[in-house]
């Protein structure tokens, strides 16, 4: 069973290892758990300082909670940057992920559930996040970096890690006041950027293009199938796999007729019809699966000379 769960959570939550990187900045591809949904979170984790999660971060924030939208499994909290400490800035506000279940720190008594993790709209809160990015969703989500680290900037000194204050695992000395957490986090930063330590991005590469002849130059497989069967159903909220049939390998070698598994936006198609579809190949998975290798991957039949065209001017 557990083997099986492994499968789905690599085909569901589309994290492999591939080689290229379509975005601007670096991914870290290697941490096979991290999801689209999930994350890295293990329900058994590492005991970590707060300066090792300080380290372990790929933003670091002061951010004011504009708003949370709650789901059954999690809660996402929109964020407006107030000030960046560390991180690419982004166009608009950003998106922290808290899902809802328990974390146990190994060889600890400690332990926390994530959902007790809340934030107050209007209210800002430091925030030492790490970032995923993942093609299926419509933003970049954030996750808090470990130990429902919470420091809220009306009162600082209410600060905690793993449900204590902060201090019992901080090497601050004091933090009564703001400055006293910011002078630190601007060091830190500041001897992460100068080492070249600052750490990559979470997840999967993806095109960030989204018209049609950039997608097609840059995807490795540009496919004909017709979609078969739906796999691993209700697992998901915001994608679905099928087996689907190659009917045609416009880009790229597949074999005709071959039933291959694609993870597709949720209720983008219907069984028993045709599309065509721009993918990247998941690695070392059997039966042979596939992405999407962007936002803009699938295509009505009705586009194939098109494709065919620009494919072979090519």
């Amino acid at each position: 069973m557990k083997k099986i769960l492994c499968l789905v959570a690599v085909l569901i939550m589309l994290f492999a290892s591939i080689s290229c990187n379509q975005n601007n900045y670096n991914i870290d591809t290697s941490d096979s758990n991290d999801t689209g949904l999930h994350y890295a979170y293990d329900q058994n984790s590492q005991y970590m300082s707060f300066e090792q999660l300080v380290n372990s971060a790929t933003d670091i924030i002061k951010g004011r909670c504009i708003g949370v939208s709650k789901k059954d499994s999690y809660a996402e909290y929109e964020f407006h940057v107030v000030s960046r400490y560390l991180g690419e800035e982004v166009d608009g506000n950003i998106f922290v992920y808290v899902p809802d279940y328990n974390v146990s720190v190994i060889n600890t008594n400690y332990s926390y559930k994530l959902s007790d993790l809340t934030y107050k709209e209007g209210f800002e809160y430091y925030l030492v996040l790490s970032r995923r990015v993942d093609v299926y969703l419509s933003h970049d989500r954030y996750i808090n970096v470990g130990g429902n680290l919470f420091m809220p900037a009306n009162d600082i000194s209410q600060s905690t890690l793993y449900g204590e204050s902060l201090i019992k695992h901080a090497q601050i000395k004091s933090i009564n006041v703001e400055e006293n957490l910011t002078e630190y986090l601007s060091r830190a930063t500041k001897d992460m950027i100068d080492k070249n330590q600052v750490n990559a991005v979470k997840g999967l590469p993806y095109i960030t293009d989204t018209d049609i002849a950039s997608v097609i130059n840059k995807s490795d497989f540009i496919l004909r199938v017709k979609v078969e069967k739906e796999v691993y159903k209700g697992i998901a909220d915001d994608r679905c796999t099928y087996d689907c049939e190659v009917t045609s390998s416009l880009k790229g070698s597949v074999n005709l007729n071959e039933l291959v598994r694609i993870v597709f936006p949720k209720g983008s198609v219907e069984e028993g019809n045709e599309y065509i579809l721009a993918l990247t190949e998941f690695e070392g998975v059997t039966p042979r699966s596939f992405y999407m290798s962007s936002k803009n991957s699938i295509y009505e039949m009705s586009m194939q000379q098109y494709i065919v065209e620009h494919i072979q001017a090519k």
